[in-house]
């Protein structure tokens, strides 16, 4: 089975008038074999704690995937497309304290 390497982009956002931070998630899916952006993978932002979803979404035709709103926290990616080997991402966390 073919096998998919996972990109990530994290970006941060201060809404200091509410008092709350959000961050974006994204990145690109591409396959080990040179293929750049898998279209219609799959990618799922998971929390690291219990593996719960908190955001979920297809990449476009570019392989780009997006999640807005992401609050603080741990968490990880997953990653799948037909015909590919399911990849998670390393844990990583957004705190804001540190951006």
């Amino acid at each position: 089975m073919k096998k998919i390497i996972l990109t990530l982009t994290i970006g941060w956002m201060g809404l200091t008038a509410f008092s709350q931070s959000k961050s974006t998630v994204s990145g690109q899916i591409n396959s080990a074999e040179g293929v750049k952006g898998l279209s219609s993978a799959t990618v799922t932002l998971l929390n690291k704690k219990d593996s719960s979803l908190a955001k979920a979404g297809v990449a476009d035709a570019a392989g780009r995937y997006f999640f807005e709103n992401v609050k603080e926290g741990t968490y990880f990616l997953s990653a799948t497309a037909i015909g590919y080997q399911k990849i998670n991402s390393a844990p990583f966390t957004l705190n804001y304290e540190n951006l």
